[in-house]
């Protein structure tokens, strides 16, 4: 090598990694667009979607180390959108249902456990429950299985009150 040259490093171009391009092509054409859209315009809009993201993720990162944790948590992004009420409204709902929903799947998991398995049968229905896993709910103390109930307000495998159940989460 000659005194002359430089050392720096040769740049290497890569390509973004375009994570929403068929969830923008999708909603543009909800938006009515043509089926197809051209891509240069969906690489825009996900130039612009992902500049946003990584703005608002900086403020409440901010707020993160002005308050001395070393996590974010949803607070520093309901900080960072503070001033439009909009989004905020929208992240606090959109928070409220993941969590309805995890709710939902637990108390699904924890039915399906409960209850025998219909058909096929012979005999009762507890013989099947020991194979489920239902005897170590047993073990469970009172304490914990009366919070549940009032929590989930189901009953002790009432089908009428979960179909009721049901309905009052749906409010």
């Amino acid at each position: 090598m000659s005194s002359g040259q430089s050392k720096e490093p040769k740049k290497i171009q890569r390509q973004r990694q375009r994570l929403f391009f068929s969830d923008l092509k999708s909603l543009l054409y909800a938006f009515g667009d043509c089926s197809s859209p051209n891509v240069e315009t969906i690489h825009f809009l996900e130039d612009i979607l992902t500049s946003y993201l990584i703005d608002v993720t900086l403020e409440a990162n901010k707020f993160r180390l002005a308050s001395n944790r070393t996590k974010l948590k949803l607070d520093d992004f309901k900080f960072a959108l503070r001033k439009d009420p909009t989004k905020l409204g929208r992240l606090v709902y959109l928070f409220h249902k993941t969590k309805s929903i995890a709710k939902a799947k637990k108390l699904l998991d924890d039915q399906y456990l409960k209850k025998p398995k219909r058909g096929g049968g012979g005999g009762g229905g507890n013989s099947t429950l020991a194979g489920n896993g239902a005897s170590n709910k047993k073990n469970l103390s009172n304490s914990s299985n009366k919070k549940k109930s009032q929590d989930t307000g189901a009953g002790d495998n009432n089908d009428d009150d979960e179909d009721d159940d049901d309905e009052e989460e749906d409010d």
